[in-house]
């Protein structure tokens, strides 16, 4: 459109990372796969849009202009890791088993969700992206 109007050159910036992952903590994303940087590469991205040059803010740039504060914000949508899965991404029965996502950590056994022992460490509740 902005060469349509006799731009030379059109150079685009996103002031943040490339969003991969949907937000299930309140943030109305699309799902994944209707994510463009979850499907495309950023070269595939500037030739669909049509300009002449893209680029994101560094995910760790993002991490570092936050600073000390940095451990206390999710970055779910930009990583994939979620510091608490989602129970609609969780729900998957082993046996009779149906995790109600209120207490324990999650741990993945063949593909189903069982509630192991509570941990004291957060960053053992961090997991990737469920597919």
């Amino acid at each position: 459109m902005l060469k349509e109007a006799g731009a030379k050159e059109v150079h685009m910036r996103i002031a943040s990372p490339p969003m991969i992952a949907s937000c299930y903590y309140g943030v109305d994303t699309a799902s994944p796969e209707e994510l463009i940087s979850n499907r495309m590469s950023v070269e595939e991205i500037r030739d669909y849009i049509g300009c002449d040059s893209l680029a994101f803010l560094e995910f760790d740039s993002l991490k570092k202009m936050l600073g000390q504060d940095s451990p206390d914000f999710c970055y779910a949508c930009f990583s994939g890791n979620y510091p608490v899965l989602p129970k609609e991404v969780i729900v998957k029965r082993v046996g009779d088993f149906v995790d109600d996502g209120l207490s324990g950590s999650i741990d993945s056994i063949q593909g189903g969700w069982v509630q192991g022992p509570p941990v004291d460490d957060d960053s053992e509740l961090v997991a990737p992206l469920a597919g």
